[in-house]
């Protein structure tokens, strides 16, 4: 692995930035990090292997400001790559940014300050929003506030853990501030043989190791949604048996409830949680899958629902697995794709972009 050298220096947040094939997108993620203008900052680029320009813009960046760190290495995956950061950085505080995303700098600035000075701060989550984007628009923002907010002691945000699932605080790893302490202390990592929802898996188990975590209701990061709304499920494809999957998410939450059960037992919000996300890897798979396959996916979710005693009040989706109505299943499969379909049409139609415009 290559490098430029860095100058030793005391730095506060180290904002990690894996990236593969991202010329298109990597200047405006830059961009939004240096109009912050702090001096307590690093930018870490991990260069995974692109095969684009994308070495050659971040070389520029670089020649732009000492701030920025570019380093490049063979294609291993995102996971090995942020692990690298993590090895990498020299603050106190790590961010993992995606390299087509962008953070509202004003806001990031301020929530920078407050952790600075909060020293009891182990993890900040903050808001998000969902950028939808045709043609370089973007026609739509979905906002996501945190569900908590302020500085929370581990008795208070530890029965929230559902509400903060369900607000999507968990699962992305970009919406966090984490001290670094915590993953050398622990020997944290990210586990490199998973390529869906191991950003989850990884924030519960950071959070397993956490007493105060501030959360930030507003919106700060701002995630670019592809229209492409098939990739979970042709990475889901790669999984042969989803309960393994989950197994490995369900074994952070273990962890967690272990570290807290004196405060509160989470064992019905845990199982909660593992079967809302066993019914999104479901569904995700199914439409990627066959008659055959979605058989299977039934059969797996049902034994996997016995042996966890796991239930819930009249979900659908929940009782066409369990009742293998496989017809049904790719009913719902195929009225969601002509949805879409129909949604991508709309949107290259000339008044829809004149609207939009």
């Amino acid at each position: 692995m290559s490098n430029k050298q860095i100058k030793w220096k005391m730095l506060n947040f180290s904002f990690i930035i894996p990236l593969y094939n991202c010329e298109e997108y990597i200047e405006l993620c830059i961009e939004s990090l240096m109009k912050m203008e702090r001096q307590d900052i690093e930018i870490v680029l991990l260069n995974d292997g692109s095969t684009d320009n994308t070495e050659k813009v971040c070389k520029k960046l670089c020649e732009k400001s000492e701030i920025i760190h570019l380093f490049s290495q063979e294609n291993h995956g995102v996971s090995y790559t942020r692990n690298k950061g993590i090895e990498l950085a020299k603050g106190e505080y790590v961010i993992f940014i995606d390299a087509d995303d962008q953070i509202d700098s004003e806001e990031m600035n301020k929530l920078l300050t407050k952790i600075s000075q909060e020293p009891l701060i182990d993890i900040a989550i903050y808001g998000m929003t969902f950028d939808y984007y045709h043609k370089g628009e973007c026609y739509r923002r979905d906002i996501m506030n945190t569900p908590v907010s302020g500085i929370k002691k581990s008795e208070d945000w530890i029965q929230k853990i559902e509400l903060l699932f369900d607000g999507n605080s968990l699962s992305p790893l970009w919406n966090k501030v984490i001290k670094r302490k915590i993953l050398l202390d622990n020997n944290m990592k990210l586990r490199e043989e998973m390529f869906l929802y191991e950003d989850l898996e990884f924030s519960v188990r950071c959070m397993a190791h956490c007493n105060h975590i501030y959360f930030e209701s507003t919106p700060i990061y701002h995630y670019r949604q592809t229209e492409d709304e098939g990739n979970a499920g042709r990475r889901l494809k790669r999984v042969e048996h989803i309960d393994n999957l989950v197994n490995k998410i369900e074994s952070s939450f273990n962890l967690l409830q272990k570290k807290y059960s004196d405060i509160y037992d989470i064992e019905k919000e845990k199982k909660n949680i593992i079967l809302k996300l066993y019914l999104i890897l479901a569904r995700e798979k199914i439409s990627v899958s066959s008659r055959k396959e979605i058989m299977q996916i039934c059969v797996e979710f049902k034994e996997w629902v016995d042996a966890h005693q796991v239930e819930t009040d009249g979900n659908i989706y929940y009782e066409m697995l369990c009742g293998q109505k496989i017809n049904q299943l790719i009913f719902r499969r195929n009225y969601s794709a002509l949805r879409h379909k129909v949604a991508v049409k709309v949107k290259n139609t000339k008044w829809y972009q004149k609207k939009y415009s």
